[in-house]
């Protein structure tokens, strides 16, 4: 029966010529299994009230002599393309089944996902949001974020991306500016996510979405891309809104960029400049990732090779604060939010590299931490503004301390505060205190870390990377935030029945709604809360 169907469609469509999908016939036997894409016919999989497409080619494999090139266009296919199982990852560090580090993935990685409510009909206008991953623009994929839960509670289109990663999307080098005749080099990664958007865009409207309403949505390196993309000229017309979680934006300039791509090249022995491209072009990607090391999961900042989108170019001619602040940007309304607990994911991995049981750390070793962290600061940090009698215990004391500081912290108003004097915005914070721990890591049973980066997409998402919802009342909390989620990708407006009320953001009185278990509830205290006053005095003073 599929083999009739597939060419069934692919005789009546091929007779089409160019009418448009949404005059296309419903086929028998079809159940909205195939879809004919401007490359070619794609056969999904139902996945009981949610339809799946993955693996669809958004751009042509980045590989050979289109290695750091802007991404070409998908080629077009005759018959039909399985899109039954995920295309591959790029490449990027990760570990085996034992634990051990190594390279995984492929170059031939520019594939995107899409999950549909099951029964839908072409030029159905469905909303549609785009999600682009974290990860610190160094590893994870599409793959690890399942959105059938959203689609099924809200009745959205969601596709998740894969871009290129590391120094695959993010290097900058003299001789890849030539090539291009701009010093854009370096945003590849960034490129890609907008070759994600366009083929939305063509494409959507065939799978039942509304192409002109499309939201994209990030975490963590992904909205950091995004607030790059909120400033990319080429991304004008892409989106209408931005979900960005767990977000700040790129200041790296291009000669930043340059500077620590520099030693890629030098390990590599591609030295002569202006061949530079063409001989790092004929090194096997391993090799390549090799030769990058260290990586550093700062975007825009650590030590070693760091993947930021840089700016000075005609994709990014300004930085984001300037070109938001003076209007050239892509104007969108803007969900954007952070959680209470940003570096306690961060703070639990280092603490379990020591020896003994450190959850909560002594307090000697906490005093050891904060000495160590803000110098002759330390003092007033432990004794003045975190006090251990407002804390938990000492993880969560020192694990805010240094998120408070930090880009994931303080900041957030600031950008926040930038945002909603441009467009209509709606700030969140993620207070959940005791989210699942993401899998594998090994924290004691039942100690909890907060509300730490990232954890609030498992209530969003069925990721591969964290368990997912434990209780009743996180389940409960899950389906609040798809529905506030849901309603801004349908109205720009996360509001609606059932639902706590959320303000619309604004910088006099900040008020944000807060996202626990205990009840969604609006705060006006998180400055105080996050002591940022006390460390915009001290800006030279954090982790």
């Amino acid at each position: 029966m599929k083999t009739i169907v597939a060419l069934t469609l692919a005789v009546i469509m091929a007779g089409q010529g160019t009418a448009q999908a949404a005059d296309a016939p419903e086929f028998p036997g079809n159940n909205g299994e195939y879809v004919w894409t401007e490359q070619g016919v794609v056969h999904g999989r139902p996945s009981g009230p949610v339809t799946e497409f993955l693996g669809v080619p958004f751009a042509a494999p980045p590989v050979g002599d289109l290695r750091w090139k802007a991404p070409a266009p998908a080629a077009h296919w005759s018959g039909v393309r399985d899109g039954t199982a995920p295309g591959n990852i790029c490449v990027q560090p990760t570990v085996d089944a034992s634990g051990n580090s190594i390279i995984g993935g492929s170059e031939d990685c520019l594939y995107l996902n899409v999950y549909r409510p099951a029964v839908v009909r072409a030029g159905q206008l469905l909303p549609v949001m785009l999600f682009v991953h974290g990860g610190s623009n160094l590893r994870q994929a599409a793959t690890n974020y399942d959105p059938s839960t959203i689609v099924e509670t809200t009745g959205i289109i969601v596709i998740t991306t894969n871009y290129r990663l590391n120094v695959f999307g993010f290097l900058a080098l003299p001789s890849l500016d030539v090539e291009a005749g701009d010093t854009s080099s370096g945003n590849f990664g960034l490129m890609d996510q907008q070759a994600a958007m366009r083929w939305t865009l063509s494409n959507i409207l065939r799978f039942g979405g509304d192409p002109a309403n499309v939201t994209v949505a990030g975490e963590s390196s992904g909205a950091i891309d995004l607030c790059a993309n909120l400033v990319s000229p080429a991304a004008t017309g892409l989106f209408r809104k931005a979900i960005l979680e767990s977000m700040y934006c790129p200041t790296a300039t291009h000669e930043e960029a340059l500077t620590v791509s520099a030693p890629v090249a030098a390990k590599l022995n591609c030295t002569d400049v202006q061949m530079q491209a063409s001989c790092m072009r004929s090194v096997a990607a391993e090799d390549v990732l090799k030769a990058a090391a260290p990586l550093s999961f700062v975007v825009g900042g650590g030590s070693g090779f760091n993947a930021s989108p840089n700016f000075g170019n005609r994709l990014l001619p300004l930085a984001p604060a300037q070109a938001i602040s003076s209007g050239q940007w892509n104007r969108s309304r803007i969900l954007v939010g952070s959680n209470h607990d940003e570096a306690a994911l961060f703070v639990a991995a280092g603490l379990l590299q020591l020896p003994g049981q450190n959850f909560p750390p002594a307090k000697a070793l906490y005093a050891g931490l904060v000495n160590r962290s803000f110098g002759p600061l330390a003092p007033e940090v432990m004794n003045n503004e975190y006090p251990l009698a407002d804390f938990p215990n000492t993880f969560i004391a020192y694990s805010d301390e240094v998120t408070d500081p930090a880009p994931l912290g303080c900041e957030v108003s600031q950008w926040s505060d930038t945002f909603s004097l441009a467009a209509g915005t709606f700030r969140y914070e993620f207070n959940e205190p005791s989210p699942p721990v993401p899998n594998g890591m090994n924290t004691p049973p039942g100690f909890s870390i907060g509300a730490y980066h990232g954890s609030e997409l498992q209530f969003l998402f069925n990721t591969t990377i964290m368990p997912g919802p434990q209780t009743d009342a996180q389940r409960q909390l899950a389906d609040e935030m798809i529905r506030y989620w849901g309603n801004f990708v349908k109205t720009g407006n996360p509001n609606g029945p059932g639902l706590v009320p959320w303000p619309r953001y604004e910088p006099n009185g900040r008020r944000i709604l807060s996202l626990s278990t205990s009840g969604n509830t609006v705060i006006d205290n998180f400055d105080d809360d996050h002591r940022c006053a006390f460390w915009a005095s001290n800006p030279s003073h954090g982790p």
